[in-house]
């Protein structure tokens, strides 16, 4: 896999199917076997810097500089999908500043998201409900 552009982030699904990465401003995600570009994940206004699967590999979170995290169907990018069909995130989850991470609970149930606005926030994934935010910090919050 060659690449011309600078990539921010990338991340392996669980069984090591796909690969999803931020590519110039945008989320794409690879096949891992073949390396062809499977689907352009649009949705984001801005560059995406981090990624998580859940960890039953069905979905896909994505934080980006436009003060939002999606979450993204597996099911719904590799379904006959093309880099001409983009993908639509199914839920956006808004910070007032940029996100910085995102991680799934165990379960996949519930996801975290960090930003800049110096939140932790636990979103329920199957409502796209905020279920808690944690305030405190007093910078940043780079990683979850």
């Amino acid at each position: 896999l060659e690449l011309q552009k600078s990539v921010s982030h990338c991340v392996f699904s669980p069984n090591g199917s796909f690969i999803v990465a931020s590519v110039d401003h945008t989320c794409q995600i690879w096949d891992a076997r073949t390396y062809g570009t499977i689907s352009n994940l649009e949705g984001h206004t801005s560059s995406c810097d981090h990624f998580a699967f859940s960890t039953c590999g069905n979905h896909i979170a994505s934080a980006s500089s436009d003060h939002t995290c999606r979450i993204w169907s597996v099911a719904n990018i590799t379904s006959s999908r093309t880099a001409d069909d983009p993908c639509k995130a199914s839920v956006g989850h808004t910070h007032s500043q940029e996100v910085k991470s995102c991680s799934f609970s165990t379960d996949g149930r519930l996801f975290a998201s960090t930003s800049s606005d110096s939140t932790i926030r636990i979103w329920d994934t199957s409502t796209g409900s905020c279920t808690q935010v944690w305030d405190e910090h007093t910078d940043d919050v780079w990683m979850c």
